[in-house]
């Protein structure tokens, strides 16, 4: 149990002491000129008593087990001197100006508590003369701000594990440093690099940690999670395009099993869903940012054929695509950052089809509004972002009335470009962001009689690679510029089920279902859609 807390000063003498007259001070005056020692006269002036414990000449080994606040230096006096501290000492908890206190003659301190100058102003100074050891449940808290930092100053070696606690930082705050973070603990030759580490590392945009140099522990704000969540919006923008374009291929699909009995102009339109999990873990230096996140989609897409004629054994599709996508991308990490996609696009394609081959091509353009938002501290951003692309498909189509046998393979390219993202002060600005998707694959088909009409059950499978082949953006807060990126590909599998039914009067509607699995990717997707001729 905490007691009280006990306040350390030179207004409370030593129990069983009286304040020097100033008769007795004026004979001292010589003595203490000859100890010819500045932090000897310190020693002889500091109060001799740490949070109600008497501290004497010979060797004292103080527990503390409560809260104690100290105000000014504390002499320990002669003897070997140990202080184990399982409860909170405060430094200059209510004062109103920097505070700076040194354990005078103190040997050796053990924390398996906390030690705190967090007191909303930065400055405070604690020097302990000789070895710090971190154990137990050993933490140190510290101010930090614009004009620098508290600091721990250890005359000797420093080791075990206490984890720094930054007070003063909050989301709005926190910027990268760059080597010109201030310097929090101070330590003799010997100390140990890991001796030190920061708690509470991740805050808004930046990550702290510690770098050490010849017993200097000093501070570094680097780009921390969500920065590098932010590098997979562009990622985001480009699933939402292929979700789109997967809308078209599905419907020209549709085209090649209803042959000709599909011919004339007509208009199509389709709803559909997708949740996708996508995993991924990017290098970091010695470490492994987790960009881990859940993206759900919501929307439709519609059509028109404005060709769609056969000739002999050639059969030509021309027409125009516009659509809306919802797109919600969910990060895991622990601040719950979310970014929302309403995605606008419009294109036009091609369908080309001789003697069981064909050749479909598509070109499109998505337009995104983006809106950021970190949960947990109320971070946002809003922003706007385009995508151009172009998706080919070819393949080979084989079988008699009932059966059909196809095997095609795909290519997407998706190139995005989004603006600056600017939040609490900063600027991520996006390069462009590009890659492709190739896929290779088979579809079967089977057609019965029903209902008067023709009633087609489908599957397909496929193997595809994601290839990024550049996703950048440069991260600038605090007059610093950090370049985050994220290149290279990943292989999945692909399958689709699906069932249409053509009437007799030429209209068709079909229901479909997909999964994507392997490569970080786990997830499904459902469409339903029809066409109408005219």
């Amino acid at each position: 149990m905490l007691n009280a807390t006990h306040r350390v000063g030179g207004l409370t003498p030593a129990a069983g002491q009286c304040l020097p007259s100033k008769n007795i001070l004026a004979a001292l005056t010589p003595l203490i000129l000859l100890l010819g020692s500045p932090l000897a006269a310190s020693a002889q002036e500091a109060p001799r008593n740490f949070g109600g414990t008497e501290l004497t000449d010979g060797n004292d080994m103080v527990t503390n087990d409560k809260t104690v606040d100290l105000v000014e230096d504390i002499n320990f006096g002669d003897g070997s001197d140990a202080l184990t501290n399982n409860g909170t000492i405060t430094i200059g908890g209510n004062a109103t100006a920097p505070v700076r206190v040194t354990l005078l003659s103190l040997e050796g301190v053990k924390n398996n508590g906390l030690i705190d100058m967090r007191n909303g102003r930065v400055g405070d100074v604690l020097t302990l003369p000789d070895d710090y050891n971190g154990a137990g449940q050993s933490r140190l808290g510290l101010d930090v701000g614009a004009s620098g930092a508290d600091q721990l100053v250890v005359g000797d070696v420093a080791n075990g594990k206490t984890a720094i606690v930054l007070g003063g930082l909050t989301a709005q705050t926190a910027v990268l440093t760059g080597d010109k973070g201030p310097i929090l603990v101070k330590a003799g030759a010997g100390s140990a690099k890991d001796a030190f580490s920061i708690e509470n590392s991740e805050i808004g945009f930046i990550r702290y940690s510690l770098a050490f140099d010849a017993g200097a522990y000093r501070l570094q704000g680097q780009a921390g999670r969500r920065a590098y969540e932010a590098l997979k919006i562009s990622e985001g923008a480009g699933s939402a395009w292929r979700q789109t374009a997967d809308a078209w291929s599905a419907h020209v699909a549709s085209l090649r099993d209803a042959g000709a009995d599909a011919d004339g102009l007509g208009l199509w339109g389709q709803v559909l869903g997708q949740r996708m999990d996508r995993d991924d873990d990017i290098a970091v230096g010695d470490r492994k940012v987790s960009t881990d996140y859940r993206q759900t989609s919501y929307g439709g897409q519609m059509g028109v054929d404005l060709i769609n004629v056969g000739l002999g054994e050639d059969h030509v599709v021309a027409g125009l695509t516009a659509g809306y996508l919802d797109t919600k991308m969910r990060f895991s990490g622990l601040a719950g950052q979310d970014v929302k996609l309403g995605v606008a696009n419009f294109g036009g394609y091609l369908a080309l089809t001789h003697s069981g081959y064909f050749l479909n091509a598509l070109a499109k353009v998505d337009r995104q509004s983006i809106k950021a938002r970190a949960n947990l501290d109320g971070l946002a951003a809003k922003f706007d972002g385009t995508s151009y692309g172009g998706q080919i498909e070819a393949g080979a189509r084989s079988g008699d009335d009932g059966l059909a046998y196809e095997k095609l393979v795909s290519i997407a390219y998706v190139s995005t470009r989004l603006d600056d993202m600017l939040v609490a002060g900063q600027r991520l600005d996006f390069d462009t962001a590009a890659g492709f998707v190739a896929k290779a694959g088979v579809r079967g088909t089977a057609r019965n009689d029903l209902l008067g009409g023709v009633l087609t059950t489908y599957g397909a499978a496929f193997v595809a690679h994601d290839l990024t082949i550049k996703n950048r953006l440069d991260f600038v807060s605090g007059g610093v510029t950090e370049q985050l990126s994220r290149d290279g590909g990943r292989t999945y599998g692909q399958v689709l089920a699906g069932v249409s039914f053509r009437a007799s009067g030429g209209a068709i509607a079909f229901l479909e279902a997909g999964g994507d699995y392997g490569g970080g990717r786990e997830g499904g997707s459902l469409r339903l859609g029809a066409r109408f001729g005219f």
